[in-house]
């Protein structure tokens, strides 16, 4: 949490990354949920290492998105984010732009409502 949104840039700027946990009902009913804060770190070109809620598809973790499900998991991701880092970093901008770009979102959005 921060008072004030270029704090939190900057905080999110500084990290080398996200690890984080889901609440259980995200997990158990395989949403593909993930946060906000997730997609901070992702549009900063920082890799976020998520607990796995369903994520398929399109949106399927690989570099720069990556889930456990279990310590060990996290554990292994974070040590395969660590061997390639600048390649995890590339790839969580690039999964940014393609998924969240809010031009590309809303267009979509507006297309299924028959808007344009």
């Amino acid at each position: 949490m921060s008072k004030d949104p270029l704090a939190f840039r900057d905080y999110v700027r500084a990290s080398s990354g996200e690890l984080s946990a889901a609440q259980g009902v995200y997990v158990d009913t395989r949403s593909g949920w993930f946060s906000d804060r997730t997609a901070h770190y992702l549009a900063a070109g920082r890799p976020a290492v998520v607990q796995d809620t369903g994520l398929r598809g399109e949106l399927a973790p690989g570099r720069g998105l990556v889930t456990f499900k279990t310590l060990e998991g996290a554990i292994d991701a974070l040590t395969g984010i660590a061997s390639d880092y600048d390649a995890h970093r590339a790839a969580a901008r690039e999964f940014a732009e393609r998924h969240l770009d809010s031009d590309r979102v809303l267009a979509n959005v507006l297309d299924q409502l028959g808007i344009k």
